[in-house]
């Protein structure tokens, strides 16, 4: 029995609760204003922010800003605050209805009407992120935007969406473990970013003929070519791999040994062409 199994058992022994998110938490849509109330000015203006501003990763992208006049007519509870789960409720296209953000501190940013927030009044924000960001949330808009021509989540429907109510030591637990998971994740990716951009200059060096044949009169041609064929094969499996969510201790572990793979394969690489 690992641990949150015993926490439920000592907390919820007669199973987890579940509620309409309505009853937890507060829905709050963003603002609306004309075309002619745009302003290109961000440092004067008040930032808005739009769809294009969830990642289908569900994070924050603040590369393409909009702003609007300061004297337009914004509430409070339509500016972010520490806490908020940023989601898109309107667009052109179903895919990117629900994405969604957790806001980590106060900002003086606005959104737009096409977006909404989601304030937890009685449930752990973090881990009511996390439940939205889950395939049970996906599963719900699926089968609730299938009949309907318009993709808008009003708050009628994302009020009615059930939320299990584990008790609050339990939602803490679950949140400390994928909060870890998920910078055990953003670890990799970096270290495969950059492990693609060395692989990237020794693939130049190793498609220069003349170079490898100057330093090692040809003999370790065919050698670097399987090597090369590996590391293609390592980023195949690290792919394949990371895109299966089903294990998450199995899927870490795969990858730390990828890298240290690749590591090594770049590593003799180096060392001969130089």
């Amino acid at each position: 029995m690992n641990s949150i199994e015993e926490l439920l058992k000592t907390h919820c022994p007669n199973g987890v609760e579940y509620k309409p998110l309505g009853e937890v938490c507060e829905y709050v849509r963003g603002v609306t204003y004309a075309k002619n109330q745009e302003m290109q000015d961000l440092d004067n203006g008040v930032k808005i922010l739009r769809a294009n501003s969830i990642t289908l990763n569900n994070t924050l992208d603040l590369s393409d800003l909009k702003a609007i006049y300061k004297n337009t007519k914004i509430k409070d509870t339509q500016f972010l605050k520490k806490q908020d789960i940023l989601i898109c409720a309107g667009s052109g296209s179903k895919e990117h209805i629900g994405k969604i953000a957790f806001i980590d501190k106060d900002m003086d940013f606005a959104f737009g009407g096409f977006m909404g927030v989601i304030r937890s009044k009685k449930i752990n924000s973090r881990f009511l992120f996390f439940y939205l960001a889950s395939e049970y949330f996906r599963i719900f808009l699926k089968k609730e935007l299938k009949s309907s021509t318009i993709n808008n989540l009003n708050s009628a429907l994302i009020n009615r969406f059930q939320i299990p109510i584990p008790p609050l030591i339990v939602q803490e637990k679950i949140v400390s473990i994928l909060d870890t998971f998920t910078e055990l994740e953003a670890e990799l990716e970096a270290e495969l970013e950059a492990r693609k951009k060395q692989y990237a200059y020794y693939r130049e060096k190793l498609l220069s003929f003349d170079y490898l044949d100057s330093i090692t009169g040809g003999a370790l041609v065919i050698w670097l070519w399987v090597k090369c064929a590996k590391i293609f094969l390592l980023e195949e499996i690290y792919q394949k791999t990371i895109s299966n969510q089903q294990n998450q201790k199995k899927i870490l572990y795969i990858q730390s040994i990828q890298m240290e793979q690749m590591t090594k394969h770049f590593m003799d690489f180096q060392i001969l062409i130089k």
